[in-house]
């Protein structure tokens, strides 16, 4: 059952490295190019404002089941599941708010910000953080 469980994680790890890979054929993001480029000379790109925090928020919640099936896959216990799920909502809330007032104000003055709070969105960050957290939450517990 270890075996089963520890191979459904590296498909599960595959499918995040997948998400990134395809995320241009995935996903609607004119910020891509913009932030891959010389974006503090660069003009700000066009953007369909609704389709693109649409599209970043599937992103994160494809990003976010993928990493409570890792947790739940790890750790194997629905209570542990649930609080992932609760960090992850109310992680979501402030960071796309701000993703958006970024957007409205085109990143002016604030591109560090405005790029790590991209990233947040983007990548499975919380995964890195929520795991190592669990473990050692639960090692503490036993002792």
């Amino acid at each position: 059952m270890k075996i089963l469980r520890g191979l459904l994680v590296v498909a599960l790890i595959i499918g995040l490295v997948m998400v990134r890979k395809y995320e241009t054929q995935l996903f609607y993001d004119p910020i891509l190019a913009f932030f891959k480029g010389d974006f503090h000379h660069a003009a700000f790109p066009e953007i369909q404002l609704g389709k693109h925090l649409l599209s970043i928020s599937s992103r994160y919640a494809l990003n976010a089941l993928i990493t409570l099936g890792i947790i739940q896959l790890i750790f194997n216990e629905i209570k542990i599941l649930k609080f992932s799920l609760l960090i992850l909502l109310i992680f979501f809330i402030p960071f796309i708010s701000l993703y958006t007032y970024f957007i409205n104000i085109e990143f002016k003055e604030v591109f560090t910000a405005g790029f790590y709070v991209r990233r947040f969105l983007l990548q499975p960050i919380m995964l890195l953080i929520l795991v190592p957290a669990i473990w050692f939450y639960k090692k503490q517990k036993e002792a």
